[in-house]
């Protein structure tokens, strides 16, 4: 949530501040942030760890962590269903700027309110998970439905051509995209035993980041060929079509069966 709200002000505030003080002044700004956060590492201490030792550790953590989400179909579908989500997001994702930039009436500012609407959708998503107790046998009910919810507006968003729909359809698809990213760590948390889960959730932020720059660049190649509109819907439309055939297969009930039983 702290994530998400910081989302709404920088987002709201960088379509206001562009157009004040244009784009190379605020990158001086934001560099010089980066000068600020990397001097206040330097009162960091950091315990002396013997290198051997902790190369061997984290081979075999790995080895060990890799081996368990193998073995574990459901588990499995769900860590592949994160670093999917996060891969073809991030080729869509880093193509609004210039959709937003080519389209004559959309532009920086109305960029920064869709961000904004986008950010405090999730941030709404997140409060209601936290507000609302979703029974653990509704679980994997209610991850298909926000997956719906989640793809198929934010495929469709960039096809209007009027701003107001366009907010609607991206606050529905980050309002669900919330949800069903709770959803997931939630029953990773509860379905993965304490000795696996530090190494399973290491390897879960290794795929999910790691995609992330692949992804960017692939969608950024894309867009010197391909309409812009067609690949972020087509993008979001691959997300769907690797997670819908496999929600209600064995294995993922059973890992969200799992879940169930250790809430």
């Amino acid at each position: 949530m702290i994530r998400a709200g910081s989302g709404i002000l920088g987002n709201s505030l960088g379509g206001l501040l562009y157009s004040i003080l244009g784009a190379p002044l605020m990158f001086l700004i934001n560099g010089i942030s980066y000068l600020f956060s990397s001097g206040t590492e330097v009162f960091l201490k950091i315990p002396k760890v013997h290198e051997e030792r902790a190369k061997k550790h984290f081979l075999a953590d790995l080895k060990d962590g890799l081996s368990f989400v193998w073995t574990n179909s459901g588990l499995r579908f769900l860590m592949l269903a994160a670093g999917v989500l996060n891969f073809f997001f991030s080729i869509a994702f880093v193509l609004l700027i210039p959709l937003f930039q080519r389209t004559d009436w959309l532009g920086p500012s109305r960029y920064g309110v869709t961000m904004a609407v986008f950010m405090a959708a999730m941030m709404a998503g997140m409060a209601t998970t936290a507000a609302i107790k979703i029974p653990a046998r509704r679980r994997l009910l209610v991850f298909g439905a926000g997956t719906v919810l989640f793809t198929v507006p934010m495929m469709i968003f960039p096809f209007f051509n009027t701003f107001w729909p366009m907010l609607v359809a991206i606050a529905v698809g980050g309002f669900f995209n919330a949800i069903i990213n709770v959803l997931i760590q939630s029953v990773l948390q509860l379905g993965i035993p304490a000795e696996h889960r530090g190494k399973v959730f290491g390897l879960l932020e290794t795929v999910t980041q790691g995609l992330t720059p692949v992804g960017m660049a692939l969608g950024g190649i894309l867009g010197e060929f391909l309409p812009l509109k067609w690949i972020i819907g087509g993008s979001i439309a691959l997300v769907a079509l690797y997670i819908f055939p496999q929600i209600g297969s064995k294995g993922v009930r059973e890992f969200f069966a799992i879940s169930e039983e250790g809430s």
